[in-house]
C-alpha cells in the first residue's frame, strides 16, 4: 500500500483516499453496509451485488524459526509439511481457510490454541519456535528479509501457494469507471514486485 498511496499522490495530488485497516470478514461487511466505497482483500469475495477486479496472485511461503529442522531445505513441499505445527491469522481471516485446507492436505497441524491477529504476531511466535507459519511474499520482502536472524523463509510448492488480491466494491454505487482505473493502477505498482503475478 505504502507504493499504491505514493503513486496515487502523485498522478492524482486532489484525490483524498481515507485507508481503514480491519479483518477481511468485516470490511466486507461494512462495505456491503455502505460505509466503505471499495476494499483491497482477498479473494473471492462472494456476492451478487458485488462487482470484483483481480488484481494479483501473491505466494504465500513458510516462515520457520532459524534452527528448525526444515530451515536447511530450500523449497519446501507438501510431504515436509505432514506433523508440523502451524500457526495461523484468526477465521476472521480469508487467509486462515486458505492455510487450513493445505494443512488437511498436507497432513500438518493447524494450532488452535493460538491463533494471530496480525501478520507481525506470527512472525513472533515463528521466532518463539512455537510453530510454522505461512506470510505472504509482499510481506516477507518489507518485513523479514535482511532483518530477521531468527526467522528464516523458505518457497512452498515451487511458489505456487498463493493468495489472490483484488478489489471489490458494490456494483450499484456507480463507481465502476473510477474503481476499474484505480486497480489499473494498482497493477501498474504491482508490476514492480517480481515476487507477484499480476492477474486481470
Amino acid at each position: 500500500m505504502p507504493h499504491v498511496v505514493g503513486d496515487l499522490h502523485r498522478s492524482h495530488p486532489d484525490l483524498r483516499l481515507y485507508i481503514r485497516e480491519a479483518a477481511p470478514r468485516e470490511l466486507r461487511r461494512e462495505l456491503n453496509d455502505g460505509i466503505h466505497d471499495l476494499i483491497l482483500t482477498q479473494l473471492p469475495v462472494p456476492g451478487a451485488t458485488l462487482t470484483t477486479e483481480r488484481l494479483f496472485r501473491e505466494p504465500l511461503l513458510v516462515a520457520l524459526h532459524a534452527d528448525h529442522p526444515l530451515a536447511g531445505k530450500k523449497i519446501l513441499d507438501d510431504s515436509d509439511l505432514a506433523d508440523q505445527t502451524i500457526l495461523s491469522l484468526s477465521p476472521a481471516y480469508t487467509l486462515h481457510d486458505h492455510i487450513s485446507a493445505m494443512c488437511i492436505e498436507t497432513g500438518a497441524t493447524l494450532l488452535h490454541d493460538y491463533e494471530g491477529t496480525s501478520l507481525d504476531a506470527l512472525r513472533q511466535m515463528v521466532a518463539m519456535n512455537m510453530g510454522a507459519t505461512f506470510l505472504p511474499a509482499l510481506y516477507v520482502k518489507s518485513e523479514i528479509e535482511g532483518r530477521a536472524r531468527d526467522v528464516v523463509v523458505r518457497p512452498f510448492r515451487g511458489r505456487r501457494f498463493a493468495r489472490s488480491v483484488g478489489l471489490v466494491w458494490r456494483t450499484a454505487a456507480g463507481a465502476s469507471a473510477a474503481c476499474g482505473r484505480l486497480a489499473h493502477l494498482i497493477r501498474e505498482t504491482a508490476r514492480r514486485f517480481p515476487e507477484l503475478v499480476i492477474e486481470g
